[in-house]
C-alpha cells in the first residue's frame, strides 16, 4: 500500500527535506565543562558522568546501609533495616517520612537506573550516549512525556503531591550527598551537574511505562504493511483476533493449499527508526499474570494472590522491593525506582496486582495537509497545527551539539511521520525512496488525555476493603491497568482501570481516516462498564451464591467477568490462561478430595508454597497438539531421510513440557523456527516478518500451528492429498533442524537440551543494550512465550532470552508481615555489591525467598540497620 512521508516539519517549502538537521551550536568546551561542574558542585547539584555507565556506580562505592546520616528535609527519624536480600524495610512515624526514606534508598541503590529513566522520559539521552540516543529522544519529545507530566502535576491532589514532593526530597537527599563528596578533594574527575528531582520527573516516567504497556506506533503500521502485502483475508490470520470457530480453529475463506501459494505484492517494507529499534526497551513493561485462590481452598482460610510480570532481562531489574510502615499505613511490595508506586504488594487488609491490561489505548490516523500552509483537515476545515519547537541536545567528541526538532500537533495527537524516517548512524537524515513514502500519522494516545493517574495508584495502597479499592482507583487515566485483589474480609476480583475511548467505529488496530469524525475519541468507557469481576473468596463462602474457586487473569479474556464495554484489544491467545485455570482447577479439586500432601495432613488446604509452585509451571501442551499434524505431513513425503526421522520420533516421545534440559523442547522450537522460514518468509518477506514477530504479545508459532492442522486435518478427510508445497517444507524444515541442532549443540544427543539454545543473559539497563557491568553467568533456562514460567525471545534471531517473568510475588492474606517474593537479578545496580546478582540462583531454580517485615525477624537475619535523621 503505497504511503505519502511527511519529510520537513521545518520548512515548508520543500516537504521531505531537512527534518532535524544539525544546528552546529557548541554548548559545552572542554574547560567551560570544568567550570560548570564546579559550579555545579557549589550549587548543591548532583554531579553525575554524561552516559548512563555503571562507572558512575563503581566510582561512588557501595551506598552507606549502617550508622546513621543526617538529612535535611526530614521531619522525623527514619530507620531503614536491610534484609538479608538487601530489601529496605522503612519505618517512621509520619508516613511524608516513609516515602522521604523510599526516595533516598531508591536513589541508593538504583541512581544510574532512576537517572536514565528520566533521561528516557524527558527525551535527553543523546546528551548522554551520542546520536544513537536520538530515536528515543526523538520519539519521547514527539509524544510529550516531560509536558504531559508538567500538565499533570498542576492537577493532583493536596496529600498525593505532599508524598511526592517527600519521595523527590529523599533523592535529592542522596544526590546532595554525593554532590558533597565529589566536591572534596580526592573525590573523582569532574562532572556534568544533573539538576535535582522534580515531582514533573516522577509522572514523566509514569508516563514513560504507560507508553510501554501501549501497542504503540508499530502495531498499527506493521499490520497495515501486512494487508497491502497479504490483502485483508489472509493478513486477518495474524490480527490480534482472528477469525475463529467455536472449536478454535482458523476459518479460511479458500482452499487451505492456497497459503502455500501466497506471495506478497511490492517490495519488502523497511524499517523505521520509531519502530524497528526498541529505544525504550529497559523499561518495557507488556506483560503478567495473577490468579487468586479462594480460602475455601486454603490452609489459612484466607485467600492467596500470586503475581508475576515480564519484564527485560536488564542488570538491574526494573523492579525494587521495599516495604514501609508509620503509624497509619504498611506497605510492601514491587516499586519501579523513581516512583514511589506498588505495583505489586500488599497492606494491612488488602493484596493486588497491577499488571498491563493489554488493552488498544493507541489509534493511528491518516491526516489530509496542506504542506504549503501547514494546515491540515479538521472535522470539515482546514486547522492550522500547534506546534512545538523541541532543542535536543547530543554529546559529540568536540562538546554538545544541538538538534531541531519541531512537533506538529493536530487535533488527534502529535503527527509521527518523523520518526518513521531512516537516519544514519550521526543523526542526520537520510531520504527514503519515494515510493516508499508514508501518509501524514497522527497519533492518538489515552495517557495524553486530560487528568493523570498517579494519584489513584497511591490511594490504592491505602484501600482497607475492595469497596475502598475500586473507589481509589474511579477516575484513573493510565496506565491501563489490570488490578487483580483480594482481602482480608475475604473479597476478591478484578478491575481493568483506565481512559480508554468509547470508539463509535472499531479501528481493527490499522491507521483510520483522520478527517471523519466517526473516529474521533469523544468520551472515556465509564468507569461501571469497564471489565471487572468481584467474588466471595471467604473461607465460608456459599458455593451456590456466584462463590469461585479462584480468578486468573493471563493472556486471555476472564470467565464471569461484567462489561459492555466496546474495547479493543491486543494479543490474547488464551493459551496460558487456559492452562493456568486447568492447574488451579486441579489444585482445588485435589484438595477437595484429600489428595494434597499438605503440613497439615491430607485435606488440609493449599499453603502459600504450593500455589507459589504455579509460577514454575513451564507446560506448553498446545504444542503437543501440533506433532502428530506434523509427522502426518512428513509422512508423506517421498524423500524423509534418517535424519529427518530421527526428529520425528524424538518429537513423539516429547511430554509438551519446556524444561530447559528437555530435548524435546529444542528439537520442537526449532523446527517451528525453521518452519517459519519456509511457510511465512515467502509471504511476508524477511523484513515484514522481522518487524511482525517484534509486536508485543504476537506468537507466530501458534498461528503456525494452526495451518500445519489445518492441513492435517484437511489431509485426513481428503481422498487425494493436495499439500505438495506445504509436506516438501516440513520435510525441509526437518532435516534443517537436525543440522541447526549438531551445528549450535553437537554431535552428542545428551548435549540436545533447551537450555543449551534458550540462555539468559543479562544486559546493562542503560545505554541501549550494553553489556551489564555486574558479573553474571550465562545461565539456560526453561519456559517460553506460551507457558507460565514466561520467556520471551525474537524467532528471527534465535532463542536468547529477551524477558522473563523476573519479579514475582504470593501473598497469604491471613499473614501480614510476610509474603513470598522472588526478583532477578537482585536489589542493587552496583557492580560488586552482594545484592546485585544473588537472586539469580533460587529464581533459576523456581524458589521463592520468604520476604518478613517483623522488626525481631529482620533482627535475627543478620542485615543491617541505617537511622536517616532529622537535620537540626
Amino acid at each position: 500500500m503505497a504511503r505519502r512521508r511527511i519529510g520537513n516539519l521545518g520548512r515548508t517549502e520543500q516537504p521531505g527535506k531537512g527534518i532535524g538537521r544539525w544546528r552546529h551550536r557548541r554548548v559545552l568546551a572542554a574547560g567551560f565543562i570544568l567550570g560548570i561542574a564546579l559550579a555545579g558542585a557549589c550549587a548543591g547539584f548532583l554531579i553525575v558522568q554524561a552516559q548512563p555507565e555503571s562507572q558512575f556506580a563503581r566510582d561512588r562505592g557501595t551506598a552507606q546501609e549502617s550508622g546513621t546520616i543526617v538529612l535535611a528535609g526530614l521531619g522525623g527519624p527514619v530507620e531503614v533495616a536491610r534484609d538479608a536480600r538487601g530489601i529496605p524495610h522503612l519505618e517512621a512515624r509520619r508516613e511524608r517520612d516513609a516515602f522521604f526514606g523510599l526516595g533516598f534508598v531508591h536513589a541508593q541503590d538504583r541512581i544510574e537506573q532512576i537517572l536514565w529513566m528520566r533521561d528516557l522520559a524527558l527525551g535527553r539521552t543523546a546528551r548522554a550516549i551520542g546520536p544513537r540516543g536520538l530515536p528515543a529522544d526523538r520519539m519521547a519529545r514527539t509524544l510529550g512525556f516531560g509536558r504531559l507530566a508538567h500538565r499533570a502535576a498542576e492537577t493532583i491532589d493536596p496529600e498525593t503531591r505532599e508524598m511526592l514532593e517527600a519521595y523527590a526530597a529523599g533523592i535529592n537527599a542522596e544526590f546532595d550527598r554525593l554532590a558533597l563528596a565529589a566536591s572534596e578533594p580526592g573525590g573523582g574527575p569532574p562532572r556534568i551537574p544533573i539538576e535535582p528531582w522534580q515531582v514533573s520527573d516522577s509522572l514523566a516516567i509514569l508516563k514513560l511505562l504507560s507508553w510501554t504497556m501501549s501497542n504503540g506506533i508499530k502495531t498499527g503500521l506493521v499490520l497495515d504493511d501486512l494487508i497491502a502485502r497479504l490483502g485483508g483475508s489472509w493478513a486477518q490470520l495474524f490480527r490480534p483476533a482472528p477469525s475463529m470457530t467455536s472449536s478454535g480453529r482458523f476459518h479460511f475463506e479458500r482452499s487451505l493449499t492456497d497459503w502455500m501459494a501466497v506471495r506478497g505484492h511490492g517490495e519488502s517494507i523497511p524499517d523505521f527508526d520509531g519502530e524497528g529499534q526498541a529505544p525504550f526497551w529497559p523499561v518495557d513493561l507488556q506483560g503478567g499474570g495473577a490468579w487468586v485462590v479462594s480460602g475455601r481452598y486454603t490452609e489459612s482460610g484466607q485467600p492467596i494472590l500470586v503475581a508475576n510480570l515480564h519484564l527485560p532481562v536488564t542488570a538491574p531489574a526494573l523492579i525494587y522491593a521495599a516495604s514501609l510502615r508509620s503509624e497509619s499505613f504498611e506497605l510492601v511490595g514491587a516499586t519501579v525506582p523513581g516512583l514511589p508506586v506498588f505495583w505489586l504488594g500488599r497492606n494491612s487488609e488488602m493484596a493486588w496486582a497491577a499488571l498491563p491490561a493489554r488493552a488498544v489505548t493507541v489509534d493511528l490516523f491518516t491526516e489530509t495537509v496542506r504542506w504549503s500552509k501547514q494546515l491540515y483537515r479538521s472535522q470539515g476545515l482546514w486547522a492550522p497545527f500547534e506546534v512545538h519547537e523541541e532543542v535536543i541536545e547530543v554529546r559529540t567528541e568536540s562538546g554538545l551539539e544541538q538538534v531541531d526538532w519541531p512537533v506538529r500537533l493536530t487535533r488527534h495527537g502529535p503527527l509521527i511521520d518523523t520518526l518513521l524516517e531512516s537516519h544514519d548512524p550521526s543523526g542526520t537524515p537520510a531520504e527514503m525512496d519515494s515510493a516508499k513514502e508514508r501518509r501524514p500519522l497522527s497519533l492518538a494516545w489515552t495517557g495524553a488525555m486530560e487528568g493523570e493517574g498517579i494519584s489513584s495508584l497511591m490511594r490504592m495502597a491505602h484501600a482497607r476493603s475492595e469497596a475502598d479499592l475500586r473507589g481509589s482507583l474511579k477516575g484513573h487515566l493510565d496506565p491501563v491497568l489490570s488490578v487483580v485483589y483480594a482481602s482480608r474480609s475475604g473479597r476478591a476480583g478484578m478491575q481493568l482501570v483506565g481512559w480508554l475511548p468509547r470508539r463509535l467505529l472499531p479501528t481493527s488496530l490499522v491507521p483510520v481516516p483522520g478527517r471523519l469524525a466517526l473516529f474521533d475519541w469523544t468520551e472515556p468507557i465509564a468507569f461501571e462498564s469497564l471489565p471487572h469481576v468481584s467474588f466471595d473468596a471467604s473461607e465460608n463462602a456459599s458455593r451456590g451464591d456466584g462463590a469461585r474457586a479462584f480468578l486468573a487473569v493471563a493472556d486471555g479474556a476472564v470467565g464471569g467477568v461484567v462489561s459492555d464495554a466496546p474495547i479493543e484489544w491486543m494479543w490474547r491467545s488464551q493459551e496460558t490462561q487456559q492452562r493456568l485455570e486447568a492447574i488451579l482447577q486441579e489444585m482445588v479439586s485435589q484438595e477437595t478430595t484429600g489428595r494434597v500432601p499438605r503440613r497439615g495432613g491430607p485435606g488440609s488446604g493449599l499453603d502459600l508454597r504450593s500455589v507459589w509452585n504455579s509460577l514454575n509451571d513451564e507446560g506448553g501442551h498446545a504444542a503437543r497438539d501440533v506433532v502428530p499434524a506434523i509427522s502426518a505431513l512428513a509422512q508423506q513425503s517421498e524423500d524423509l531421510r534418517p535424519e529427518a526421522r530421527e526428529i520425528l520420533s524424538a518429537l513423539a516421545d516429547w511430554d509438551g513440557v519446556f524444561a530447559e534440559d528437555s530435548r524435546g523442547a529444542v528439537i520442537y522450537q526449532t523446527l517451528m523456527r525453521h518452519l517459519m522460514f519456509e511457510v511465512f518468509y515467502p509471504a511476508f518477506g524477511k523484513t515484514l516478518f522481522d518487524r511482525y514477530t517484534r509486536l508485543p504479545h504476537v506468537k507466530p508459532n501458534e498461528v503456525l500451528g494452526q495451518i500445519l492442522m489445518a492441513f492435517h486435518r484437511r489431509d485426513a478427510v481428503s481422498a487425494e492429498s493436495d499439500s505438495v508445497e506445504m509436506i516438501a517444507a516440513v520435510a525441509r524444515a526437518l532435516r534443517q533442524t537436525w543440522a541447526s541442532l549438531v551445528h549450535q549443540l553437537g554431535v552428542g544427543r545428551e548435549d540436545w537440551m533447551w537450555g543449551g539454545l534458550h540462555r539468559l543473559q543479562f544486559v546493562g539497563f542503560g545505554g541501549g543494550g550494553r553489556e551489564s557491568s555486574i558479573a553474571l553467568p550465562v545461565v539456560g533456562v526453561g519456559g517460553a512465550r506460551r507457558t507460565i514460567a514466561y520467556t520471551g525471545f525474537d524467532w528471527v534471531r534465535g532463542f536468547g532470552v529477551r524477558e522473563a517473568s523476573n519479579a514475582r510475588i504470593a501473598i497469604d492474606l491471613a499473614y501480614p508481615h510476610r509474603l513470598l517474593w522472588s526478583l532477578v537479578p537482585g536489589q542493587s545496580e552496583q557492580p560488586d555489591h552482594p545484592h546485585a546478582g544473588d537472586g539469580l540462583r533460587r529464581w533459576a531454580e523456581g524458589k521463592p525467598f520468604l520476604l518478613e517485615t517483623r522488626r525481631l525477624i529482620l533482627d535475627d537475619e543478620g542485615g543491617s540497620r541505617l537511622m536517616l535523621e532529622p537535620a537540626p
